[in-house]
């Protein structure tokens, strides 16, 4: 009997997808982890360069790679080794049905080995000048699996492990190519990292900043419905209509927002920083320039080094006499706010 071609390994398909690429065409048989990648491998003795922490997004927003095929004992390894956006290690095992009858002893050897010699880690990648990681919080473990059997979640379900997050590699042939993905598998992981509004991640622990970030999802909330939050232990993806307009991340201790537009990454620190998010929000949908873009407009037309008295004023802008400032409140500045008119015109699109 002839065998046909194998899917490859978690180990080469989350190793492709993290660097952004899809993983080579399915081999006769799946490799060990001495056999990863032939342009990974390099020759004997060769330092093999870990993949870029900006890719590592493929499991876990912040998450960031530090070394793969990390040998912690003659018969204990992991395939990737990084810490999440809070710090706290992440080891990374990825298995397929071969190996999934040792997964359950493995993951208690790892926890037992990381007891007694996580100072050993701590040494060595402080030595070779990798930081980031905070190594008083618990290990997580992110098991990525392939062509497994019920019985291995069953397993897993008795464990005494509360830092699991579990992953499926699936595929879909589309247009004559095979294209893999990774996704969660409940009750570890949510399956379609969807999320109700307004819960802000879990990995985001400050108090003021969590107020803040479900400020911002209750404001988008409030405009229209039709508004889809999709997320992690680290961020929240807003969708409108299939568009990303907004994320939401969580790292070392800060908040940050990402729109379209000039200096796309925002730190949220107060109720103004809100107001900003929700502002560069609205005008990227309705593809209106921001508060910088008129001002690099105003620029190459010359006004951006005349006198605000010598400006042509705008028709389109009702200005406050000075002085006519409400107690209490600040002047505001109308240019870098939504007018009625626009808010109505978005509203009933």
């Amino acid at each position: 009997m002839i065998a046909g071609p194998l899917p490859p390994h978690p180990r080469v398909v989350l190793s492709s997808l993290i660097r952004g690429e899809q993983p080579p065409p399915v081999a006769a048989k799946p490799p060990n982890l001495s056999e990863l990648l032939p342009s990974e491998a390099g020759s004997a003795g060769e330092s093999v360069a870990p993949p870029s922490a900006a890719d590592a997004d493929v499991l876990e927003t912040g998450l960031v790679l530090l070394e793969q095929n990390l040998g912690l004992d003659d018969d204990l390894e992991v395939d990737f080794f990084g810490h999440d956006a809070s710090g706290a290690p992440v080891l990374v095992l990825c298995v397929d049905g071969d190996d999934e009858e040792h997964v359950p002893v493995r993951l208690l050897d790892l926890l037992r080995w990381l007891d007694r010699n996580v100072f050993l880690l701590r040494t060595c990648f402080e030595e070779a000048g990798c930081s980031g990681v905070r190594w008083a919080l618990t290990p997580r473990f992110f098991l990525v699996t392939a062509n497994v059997s019920a019985r291995l979640f069953e397993r897993l379900s008795g464990l005494s492990c509360q830092e699991l997050e579990v992953f499926d590699v699936c595929s879909l042939l589309f247009r004559g190519q095979r294209r893999y993905f990774v996704r969660g598998i409940a009750p570890w992981t949510s399956p379609t990292r969807s999320v109700p509004l307004p819960i802000a991640p879990d990995g985001l622990e400050d108090p003021c900043l969590r107020d803040l970030l479900e400020h911002v999802l209750e404001r988008l909330e409030g405009l229209t419905p039709d508004f889809e939050v999709f997320g992690d232990r680290f961020s929240r993806s807003v969708f409108l209509n299939g568009r990303l307009c907004l994320k939401l991340v969580a790292r070392s201790g800060e908040l940050f927002a990402a729109v379209s537009g000039p200096n796309p990454k925002l730190r949220i620190r107060s109720r103004r920083d809100v107001d900003s998010v929700i502002d560069r929000v609205l005008r990227g949908l309705m593809g209106m320039p921001g508060k910088q873009d008129e001002t690099e407009a105003r620029r190459v037309n010359g006004e951006a080094g005349r006198p605000r008295a010598e400006r042509e004023p705008d028709p389109g802008v009702t200005r406050r006499p000075a002085g006519r400032a409400r107690l209490g409140r600040e002047p505001v500045d109308l240019t870098s706010r939504l007018t009625d008119d626009e808010m109505e015109a978005f509203l009933n699109k």
